[in-house]
């Protein structure tokens, strides 16, 4: 599973690692308003506010989805040095590319330019999760309902706390932020990319489902040598 992670999220927090290098104060120049104000902040503001740099349009989505099984399987060949560099807070941005020897010549072998390939892969595969999240959503529409009724009748008893309240009100006002969230447009996109990814999804999943599938398989192997 680990692996898996590398394979495909790796691409996800390169950029938001990078952004968040570049404006986070340190802790000691903060004044407890402002690290009070960072903790209500969402994190999703953030990665929203990266994605809207990258524009998509077919092209772009075609070499996100036609070259994602070729980063599968460099990736897959240098997996135990990404996560190296991952645990050592070296993926900062696309030049963690150069940090592994070999890689990037592999790449560009496989038609991948790494500093063009990367945020349209995230942004693509940024588009997918989101509607398939909408996808759950949807499918699961009245539990959800049933689970902010709890939450509001227990905000309501009477030997409720004040942190409790406190985290009850924060419970919900996630939930219907989401909520709010996944009725539309997804921060970061326009309706144009979303469709355009949309029109991949099948791919996308094909790819996805595909290397879970090889996962398996080769856990099941190691287990039954």
């Amino acid at each position: 599973m680990k692996r898996l992670i590398i394979l495909l999220v790796l691409i996800a927090f390169v950029f938001v690692a990078c952004d968040k290098n570049k404006t986070e104060e340190p802790k000691e120049n903060q004044t407890e308003a402002q690290t009070q104000e960072q903790q209500m902040e969402d994190p999703r503001e953030s990665i929203a506010e990266q994605l809207s740099k990258v524009k998509l349009d077919e092209e772009k989505v075609t070499i996100a989805v036609d070259k994602l099984p070729v980063w599968i399987n460099v990736s897959r060949k240098y997996a135990e040095q990404l996560q190296t560099i991952q645990d050592m807070g070296q993926v900062d941005n696309a030049d963690f590319v150069d940090k592994v020897p070999g890689m990037k010549e592999d790449l560009e072998k496989g038609g991948i330019d790494p500093e063009n390939f990367f945020p349209i892969l995230e942004k693509t595969l940024q588009g997918h999760m989101f509607m398939k999240s909408k996808e759950a959503f949807e499918s699961r529409q009245e539990e959800y309902e049933k689970n902010k009724q709890q939450i509001a009748e227990l905000l309501q008893a009477p030997d409720v706390s004040e942190e409790q309240k406190m985290q009850y009100q924060q419970m919900l006002a996630n939930m219907e932020r989401e909520e709010e969230m996944l009725k539309g447009t997804p921060p970061g996109f326009t309706e144009e990319e979303i469709e355009l990814i949309k029109k991949r999804t099948a791919d996308i999943d094909a790819i996805i489902e595909k290397v879970q599938m090889e996962q398996q398989a080769a856990a099941q192997q190691q287990q039954n040598p």
